[in-house]
């Protein structure tokens, strides 16, 4: 049934609305079957939505993300930053793939991004001899899949023989040498204080722990931290096991619950560490974190496979391969913000303003 339009009457738009379920369909050979899904969710924000079907012996489930917002919000905010088709080079949908020896154990060691350069093995006068510059799309054990100019998708034959060689993408080494630049202008004072340079503190009432293991110094540093005793950066050190990362979930999971305008990111040096800070905090039970209020930030490089299903719903894909970031008003919205520490830089380039975050957590 295909959606009312803009000036259809009261009761054609209720009898779409209520609509739950299709009728039996027989589809021929090349007829497409378009579905048009609607949704009344309770919040604003991003929504995940799961959609199964039902074919006799297979089972399709797909997954969409919708947004919902307010009149209020679609004011605030253009839609033509967002216009652009993002999917451009790969709208014919043209990938070659690469069996690479030794990629398993990272000989030569290749991720996403990465470039390829490409030269036909064969010299006669009616071969293409130029060099065409290709990306890694997508890595798996000993396979890589490729993308490159149209010309060479048309003039490419599986018997083709090629000369190939690797370049390292440097856009992580750029976004190290943007974090330098930054840091700049943080001053010494903030990277190394060595005195207070003034007075702050916040009046907080004594708190409940949410974790009812947490011992009395575990307690006192996230005492500091939601009081802002003395100047940042708060430093939890300690031996290994010693309960770092459940101090840091408690302080993230207190500010979470006492301040309404709290906006957090959490980064990690690496995805495992990053995974492990989530299920910490999704581990609060007693506080319970909406799934709207959370987002798990994961690079374009990283496998589907990786993640465990229980995350999922707190990421950002399509077709099974990460997207970087929602669009910036549905960013806006996410209370806590899980992500590596190169991905981070990510938040910045889709558009996040400086004092937007109120509180930075390092694990």
């Amino acid at each position: 049934m295909e959606p009312p339009s803009d000036d259809a009457d009261e009761e054609v738009r209720c009898r779409f609305v209520g609509l739950k379920y299709l009728e039996d369909r027989v589809l021929q050979p090349a007829q497409t079957l378009t579905i048009w899904l609607s949704c009344k969710p309770e919040e604003i924000g991003l929504h995940t939505v799961v959609i199964h079907f039902d074919l006799g012996d297979e089972k399709i489930e797909k997954v969409a993300f919708l947004l919902a917002e307010d009149k209020v919000s679609q004011s605030l905010f253009s839609d033509k930053p967002y216009s652009r088709a993002r999917n451009d080079s790969i709208r014919h949908n043209q990938i070659l793939s690469l069996e690479v020896p030794g990629l398993a154990e990272r000989r030569p060691s290749l991720v996403y991004g990465d470039y390829i350069f490409v030269q036909l093995a064969t010299h006669s006068p009616d071969d293409d001899n130029r060099t065409y510059q290709g990306i890694i799309q997508r890595v798996e054990a000993d396979e890589i899949f490729l993308r490159f100019d149209e010309n060479l998708h048309r003039r490419h034959r599986n018997k083709n023989l090629y000369n190939v060689s690797f370049k390292y993408n440097r856009v992580n080494m750029r976004r190290l040498y943007q974090a330098i630049l930054a840091a700049e202008k943080l001053g010494p004072q903030f990277l190394f204080p060595w005195q207070s340079s003034h007075r702050r503190m916040i009046e907080t009432s004594s708190f409940m722990p949410l974790n009812a293991f947490l011992n009395s110094e575990q307690v006192r540093s996230v005492e500091m931290i939601l009081g802002c005793k003395g100047a940042p950066p708060y430093v939890i050190y300690g031996p290994p096991g010693t309960g770092k990362m459940m101090t840091l979930a408690e302080a993230i999971l207190q500010l979470y619950k006492t301040r309404r305008k709290a906006r957090i990111p959490v980064c990690a040096p690496s995805n495992n560490a990053a995974d492990h800070i989530l299920e910490k905090l999704l581990d609060g039970e007693s506080i319970g974190i909406r799934e709207n209020d959370i987002f798990r930030l994961n690079a374009t490089t990283r496998r589907y496979e990786d993640v465990q299903p229980e995350f999922i719903q707190f990421c950002f894909f399509e077709d099974m391969v990460f997207k970087h970031c929602p669009p910036l008003k549905a960013l806006l919205c996410y209370k806590i913000i899980a992500s590596i520490y190169t991905s981070a830089s990510l938040l910045y380039s889709e558009g996040i303003y400086k004092g937007h975050f109120s509180q930075h957590f390092l694990g």
